[in-house]
């Protein structure tokens, strides 16, 4: 990201809005936007953490029923609890408890987490409005994972905010007129060398409602005419009735 000058980005931007018909305009009076463009890296969710909480929450969890095992065993055999089994019920009953408040919190930071870069990314909408779908609880929808998995993985971001020039300059008054977000993920991928192609992409969707995420996977398979390169003969294999034999 710190290799991408300014300079280099504002040249790509101009080529690419001006195939969508967006020009440079030769000066101030002739304008009527003012772009103002962002882009970096999300800080995803510590993963990391929440598995060691859900981990240890899991040991703790065993440990407090192999002791609460044990009490119900002495109540059973009619045998009196020992202090001792007292004092090891109540230790893994606080720890137990404190290791399910860790998660609680780890979950509210990773909500925090995730409703911040949603709404960096452009994918709160998509977010709520897929969170409570019918489908995703009846087996039949993956898109709220998928946009979840988006999120909480670092990826590069590019934004671009249009504004009525006009009402700034003249009535100082902040106009934003439309919004293109676009992100790609970072694994296995480099900022500079994925910059045009990501302003090429963006700048389709400039001024127009792209109608939410707009999730693209694309690539191209070229399958040429088949070609024998030879012939290895080998013997089939036996079959049941001739091993047997």
């Amino acid at each position: 990201i710190d290799g991408v000058t300014f300079a280099a980005f504002s040249e790509l931007l101009k080529k690419h809005l001006a195939e969508q018909n967006y020009l440079l305009a030769p000066d101030a009076r002739s304008a009527t936007l003012l772009l103002y463009v962002n882009w970096g890296r999300t800080i995803p969710f510590n993963n990391l953490n929440y598995q060691q909480s859900l981990n240890q929450a899991g040991h703790s969890m065993a440990a407090n029923q192999a002791a609460r095992a044990s009490v119900a065993s002495s109540m059973q055999a009619g045998v009196a609890i020992t202090p001792e089994q007292q004092a090891v019920a109540r230790e893994a009953a606080d720890a137990l408890e404190g290791d399910l408040l860790s998660i609680m919190m780890e979950n509210r930071t990773r909500d925090q987490a995730n409703e911040a870069n949603a709404s960096l990314l452009g994918y709160l909408d998509d977010l709520n409005q897929r969170r409570d779908d019918i489908a995703r609880w009846a087996g039949g929808g993956v898109t709220y994972d998928d946009l979840i998995d988006d999120i909480e993985e670092s990826r590069y971001y590019l934004l671009i905010f249009a504004y009525d020039f006009r009402a700034l300059t003249q009535q100082k008054e902040r106009k934003l007129l439309w919004v293109t977000r676009i992100s790609i993920s970072t694994s296995g991928t480099k900022f500079d060398e994925s910059l045009d192609a990501m302003i090429a992409r963006a700048t389709k969707f400039a001024g127009r409602d792209s109608g939410g995420v707009a999730r693209q996977f694309e690539g191209t398979v070229e399958l040429g005419e088949a070609e024998v390169i030879g012939i290895v003969e080998e013997p089939l294999p036996p079959s049941p009735q001739e091993e047997n034999k």
